[in-house]
């Protein structure tokens, strides 16, 4: 039923705010989980602001902007990719008339809009909270394990740091932009899943299992793990670790191939050391390398896809691969970060997955004792 109409069709907005009540309520019941880790997530952020001199509502909601921007823009898409799937695959003799009908019939209902609000409003706060963490971890734990993590790239790689060996593939200014792109393509990425899911009715298990990932490793790995394993990455080793950098002749490539095709991991990477010796907190602030929360994000990217359709699991699998040749190539990390990132996705999904088949045989005992 569309969001402006009642049961039987005609506009009855008493009954749709009846109805928009009651599926609030049942959303809630639903995100209960979700909204609790993001609730305590938010309170460890105040505790870390305040740990770092940072005012703790300014920090939590700093994203809140970026989101009211991007989020129109990734439904925006959402749309477009459905546009796509009804020419491509469903190919009906009138393919407007039918979006418009999944526009009123499917999309903007009382339900779906719902079940996505609780985590369309909590998210931001969360990312604006794992922000504050992030940049507290050098006060917490100073960076130190860059030359473990240096040694452990060249004893798996045979001797070689990763970046050389496809340095002679990559190692093209045209080459670098491209794969620069894809890798800041990241974050339009991450919130065009997260709005996908946060809409998607149609397996609420799996939607579930997604979302306790996404916070789960943001938290255990994003957070407790790269404190642990405190770390700057390549671009920076040679600023946290005395004497010469092995990573002076990769950051002397990618300054000359800057000169050719803009290189934007420059600029972002200047953006965090600045923010890091000034001690600020601004959008995307905090330096860390282990574990790579990119590469941890796209594997994500692709488990979901993969168990949503085939064809979306092998776009989401290219995109992962460029993503990890893009963390080595681009100085941002060692190549340990993404492996370790992937394989602790993968207990965290196993994880996830029990927890989010837990909550949904608790909803389904409910409705029958209800």
């Amino acid at each position: 039923m569309s969001l402006l109409t009642g049961s039987d069709g005609s506009p009855n907005l008493a009954a749709v705010a009846s109805r928009f009540r009651v599926a609030l309520f049942r959303s809630f019941q639903h995100n209960a989980g979700i909204v609790l880790l993001i609730v305590l997530a938010i309170a460890a952020g105040v505790v870390a602001a305040s740990f770092i001199d940072v005012p703790p509502a300014e920090a939590i909601t700093a994203y809140i902007p970026l989101y009211m921007e991007m989020m129109p823009v990734a439904i925006a898409a959402l749309l477009f990719t459905h546009a796509i799937h009804i020419i491509v695959s469903i190919r009906p003799r009138r393919p407007l008339l039918l979006f418009i009908e999944h526009l009123r019939e499917r999309f903007f209902t009382v339900e779906r809009i719902a079940f996505a609000l609780p985590l369309l409003l909590f998210i931001p706060l969360f990312g604006g909270a794992f922000t504050v963490m992030k940049a507290s971890i050098p006060s917490i734990n100073p960076f130190s394990w860059d030359p473990f993590f240096y040694e452990l790239d060249r004893t798996i790689h045979f001797g070689y740091s990763p970046w050389e060996l496809i340095q002679p593939i990559v190692g093209h200014p045209f080459v670098s932009w491209a794969i620069n792109w894809f890798y800041n393509l990241w974050f339009f990425v991450l919130s065009y899943v997260w709005v996908w899911q946060a809409f998607s009715l149609k397996n609420p298990t799996l939607r579930l299992r997604f979302f306790y990932s996404l916070l789960l490793t943001w938290i255990l790995f994003g957070v407790v793990a790269a404190t642990i394993f405190s770390s700057a990455g390549p671009c920076f080793y040679g600023r946290v670790v005395s004497g010469p950098s092995p990573y002076a002749d990769l950051m002397r490539y990618l300054y000359e191939a800057d000169k050719q095709f803009p290189i934007w991991a420059l600029d972002g990477q200047a953006y965090l050391w600045e923010n890091f010796t000034f001690r600020e907190v601004k959008l995307a602030a905090g330096i860390s390398a282990m574990p790579s929360m990119h590469i941890a994000m796209s594997f994500l990217f692709f488990l979901v896809g993969r168990a949503t359709a085939p064809w979306i699991g092998r776009a989401f699998l290219f995109y992962l691969v460029v993503m990890l040749i893009g963390s080595v190539h681009l100085g941002w990390h060692y190549a340990v970060d993404g492996y370790f990132s992937i394989i602790g996705v993968c207990l965290v999904w196993w994880v996830a997955g029990k927890l989010a088949r837990h909550a949904s045989r608790y909803e389904t005992s409910v409705d029958r004792a209800g």
